[in-house]
């Protein structure tokens, strides 16, 4: 198992662990596609892909992916879609974010995490 996917594995371990039950009522892990798919306590989906690069290229790298889970025809609408890596974001990637909500509105947001804590960031 190479770094990256060791990564990402330790990364959806962290999140089955931690489980989030005051945020999701259920949580699929590499289902459907999905690298995470989470369904919160209002019944909305939210849809989470793990990369594990730095902020941009994490961004960059699953953009497609993430949108064509929610945009796709008869696909799932996902309230939220959230890009997933081990690196926290600088000022730019999250200027860079907020830029992508307001002009194309979209629910694009972007979480780090961090392994030695063990812990999920909020969204960015």
């Amino acid at each position: 198992m190479d770094m990256a996917t060791r990564s990402g594995y330790s990364i959806n371990l962290a999140l089955l662990r931690n489980n989030y039950k005051d945020e999701y009522k259920a949580v699929a892990i590499e289902k459907d596609r999905f690298d995470i798919k989470a369904k919160t306590h209002s019944d909305k989906w939210h849809y989470f892909e793990i990369k594990t690069d730095s902020p941009k290229l994490s961004i960059r790298n699953a953009f497609g992916q993430i949108t064509e889970y929610s945009y796709w025809p008869d696909s799932e609408r996902a309230e939220k879609l959230i890009i997933i890596s081990d690196n926290a974001p600088d000022s730019d990637t999250k200027k860079y974010l907020t830029h992508i909500r307001q002009k194309f509105n979209l629910p694009l947001f972007y979480r780090y995490f961090n392994m030695e804590a063990n812990v999920l960031s909020a969204d960015f």
